[in-house]
């Protein structure tokens, strides 16, 4: 018999299922899934919802079967293949992205390259700014701009402290990943990433061509947005190192790693 449940851990070739029912199955999978058009690496993820198969009713071990379609999902680059994808996590209601501005100090393009994975597929997020007890004064002007910018833009911050409990009530019920340190966007096209900075893309209709990538063409509403400081320059400067970084990539590489 079947039974539904939504994959929780992922561990090498074993996956953690709670089961509809509350209890919980560590899992192997059986066969082969179609990837669809994605080259993947992983065909399970956490977040899936998928039907196990289980022998006899006091194993707590079972065989996954079948995966349930996804309603979404986040994905990066195979830290093992360069050029194949890694499915993160899928079935997402909420994405978080945790920084700091101490120890470490913020990177705004780990984080504009976060919400490009996460933007195609409406997935809302909120960016947790960590670490609020180590804050110094010079640090306040600079938070209070970049809070700014992402709220400006439809994105929700949170200032947080594991020491203090700062704004930690608000942090429930997060699927925990491993760390990303890079994000790679070698699966998308250059108009992919125009039309996922979202700001760009509500001035795009604006703009004088369609296809207007924002970048020396004539009459281009997001440029004019710049020179008139209506959008973020360290937004507009994240987006044109992404763009640049995906026309650079060696096609026959790609190819030849497909």
């Amino acid at each position: 018999m079947l039974i539904e449940g939504i994959v929780i851990k992922s561990t090498g070739s074993w996956y953690d299922v709670r089961l509809d029912n509350g209890e919980f199955v560590a899992c192997r999978i059986k066969g082969k899934f179609r990837l669809g058009t994605l080259k993947l690496t992983n065909p399970v993820a956490v977040g899936d919802r998928v039907m196990v198969n289980i022998e006899k009713e006091e194993e707590t071990v079972g065989t996954i079967r079948e995966i349930k379609p996804r309603k979404n999902y986040v994905l990066r680059q195979s830290p093992r293949k360069k050029h194949f994808l890694h499915i993160i996590a899928s079935n997402i209601d909420q994405a978080i992205v945790i920084v700091s501005m101490r120890q470490p100090s913020v990177k705004v393009g780990f984080i504009d390259r976060f919400l490009l994975m996460t933007e195609p597929y409406n997935i809302p997020v909120t960016i947790v700014f960590n670490k609020s007890d180590l804050h110094e004064s010079e640090d306040v002007d600079y938070l209070t701009y970049l809070r700014a910018v992402y709220e400006n833009i439809g994105y929700k911050t949170i200032l947080t402290s594991t020491v203090t409990g700062e704004g930690l009530h608000e942090l429930e019920d997060i699927i925990d990943t491993p760390g990303i340190k890079t994000l790679g966007f070698n699966y998308l096209e250059e108009m992919d990433v125009a039309h996922n900075f979202r700001e760009f893309f509500e001035l795009s209709k604006d703009c004088k061509f369609g296809d207007c990538l924002h970048r020396n063409e004539p009459n281009c509403a997001v440029k004019t947005a710049l020179e008139n400081q209506e959008i973020s320059p360290f937004r507009y400067e994240n987006y044109l190192a992404i763009l640049d970084e995906i026309e650079n990539q060696n096609y026959w590489e790609i190819q030849k790693d497909m």
